[in-house]
């Protein structure tokens, strides 16, 4: 009886070290090394811990706003991206002061708004900033306190429905600056127009609204949803038991997964087929369509203007100094001189360039009707008009904080004139 147990557990121990060796040839068939668990524990990590959707323009997991488009998703597990130690308020804007302050005899409260040019300038250039505006005897002994309302693709109406909108809650501010302009003559033909998306609306907006669907389209998210429940589910199972140290177990869940990604691609597949048919017919993805694709600068750069108007009437009843900045950027003419670095980076002038060249011309023109109707305007598109450093840091817009700490100080001297004159 004994010589028999033995005999039928060197065979299955023959057995199991068989299927180890042909499961380890298999995976190397597969790109996996020899006998390496832990490059198979990572793949398996990869599908347990998986991401959220993402917004297109910001990068970020992003969940539509009623009033505002969208912001970021303060209870998703996507880690902010390129935003340093930066984290989420719970009203999803990259601060760590909440937006709903209240004035005080001992604080000044700056709002800042814009696009990801303006949020970049609210964290690398706020000490260049700070240390100017802190020079005003108006207020001397306060303490300033920044409120970032700037998002990643925000473009007008967006910077006045977020001080409206803050406002509306409670939120009391004693000084608004404004930067933008380049998304607002840029991002509606990049990321709607072309998607037949009324370029009034907020970029991407399409794609930020893909969870509404009618039943059949539920029931087809919901079998995805359950395959990927599944996916990761069986993947968890093999982490927490260590199944991974087996070559016949990771051949197993390799071949299984790979089964899960085809059903899983498959349905996505159908999801976004039926999305961009809607998308091109539904009123709820691309909202009025009565627009001109090929003349709508001045359309674009109107509402600018006119919601500038807006925050400006607004910040006037309410005892607020209001501040708005163009922005500079690397494809408008004769704005810097490019360094060898931003020679390079603007060779993909095809996607930015173009509009650029269009739109800045009547951004200027607007900014000055916005002078003569008394808005506190100024054009920061020639800022950099002598420099020579390398000061952009990408093909669209952004700077490095050098970039940021010059505009910064900029903008804080132009702040503590106005409160001069406001005096």
């Amino acid at each position: 009886m004994f010589r028999s147990i033995v005999k039928l557990s060197s065979v299955l121990a023959g057995v199991f070290l068989f299927l180890e060796i042909v499961s380890a040839v298999v995976l190397f068939t597969l790109s996996v090394p020899f006998f390496s668990p832990s490059f198979i524990e990572k793949e398996i990590r990869a599908v347990v811990t998986g991401e959220e959707s993402v917004n297109p323009m910001t990068g970020q997991a992003s969940v539509l706003h009623p009033y505002l488009g969208y912001v970021h998703d303060p209870d998703a597990k996507t880690p902010i991206q390129d935003h340093g130690p930066y984290s989420l308020n719970r009203h999803g804007y990259l601060d760590e002061i909440e937006p709903i302050q209240k004035r005080a005899s001992d604080k000044f409260i700056v709002g800042f708004l814009g696009g990801s040019v303006a949020w970049w300038l609210s964290h690398e250039g706020f000490e260049s900033f700070r240390s100017e505006l802190s020079k005003s005897t108006a207020i001397k002994g306060k303490t300033i306190v920044p409120v970032r309302l700037a998002l990643g693709g925000y473009k007008q109406p967006q910077q006045l429905f977020s001080f409206l909108y803050h406002s509306a809650l409670g939120g009391e501010f004693d000084m608004i600056v404004n930067l933008d302009g380049f998304n607002e003559v840029t991002l509606p033909k990049i990321g709607n127009v072309g998607k037949n998306i009324s370029p009034f609306y907020p970029t991407y907006w399409g794609d930020l609204n893909v969870n509404f669907q009618d039943s059949r389209e539920s029931k087809k998210l919901g079998k995805l949803v359950m395959l990927e429940e599944l996916q990761v589910g069986f993947s968890s199972l093999m982490l927490s038991s260590k199944a991974y140290m087996s070559s016949s177990a990771s051949l197993f869940w390799k071949l299984s997964d790979k089964i899960f990604m085809q059903k899983i691609s498959k349905h996505r597949a159908s999801l976004n087929s039926e999305a961009s048919s809607k998308q091109s017919s539904s009123y709820l993805l691309s909202g009025p369509k009565n627009f001109d694709s090929e003349n709508i600068e001045k359309d674009l750069v109107g509402i600018w203007q006119r919601s500038s108007l807006q925050i400006d009437a607004v910040s006037k009843a309410s005892g607020i100094v209001y501040l708005h900045f163009l922005q500079p950027n690397l494809y408008d003419a004769d704005s810097k001189v490019l360094s060898d670095k931003e020679l390079e980076l603007s060779s993909s002038a095809q996607l930015w360039g173009p509009n650029v060249r269009v739109g800045y011309p009547l951004l200027r023109e607007y900014g000055e009707k916005l002078k003569e109707s008394g808005v506190k305007f100024f054009d920061l598109s020639k800022v950099f008009k002598d420099n020579s450093e390398t000061l952009y840091i990408d093909d669209c817009c952004h700077l490095n904080k050098s970039g940021n700490e010059i505009m910064g100080k900029v903008i804080g001297i132009e702040a503590r004139k106005s409160l001069a004159k406001a005096g």
